[in-house]
């Protein structure tokens, strides 16, 4: 479902280069190299990683704001 005419328009336009330019901004500052990158509260987690890795980080999260 792509309108292909509309994505070049916004390429050729740089319709999106100050969004894409704070997004990077942001990554760097977060410390995100690649993909995927995920942050359960302040502790990141790079790459993929198994669904222990999530559970282990959002239970200490849990207990840690109870």
């Amino acid at each position: 479902g792509l309108d292909l005419a509309r994505f070049r328009r916004a390429l050729d336009d740089h319709t999106h280069r100050a969004k894409l330019a704070a997004d990077a901004v942001a990554a760097f500052r977060a410390e995100v190299g690649g993909v995927p990158s995920f942050t359960v509260g302040a502790f990141p987690i790079k790459g993929a990683q198994p669904f222990e890795a999530f559970k282990k980080l959002i239970d200490a999260e849990l207990a840690a704001s109870r």
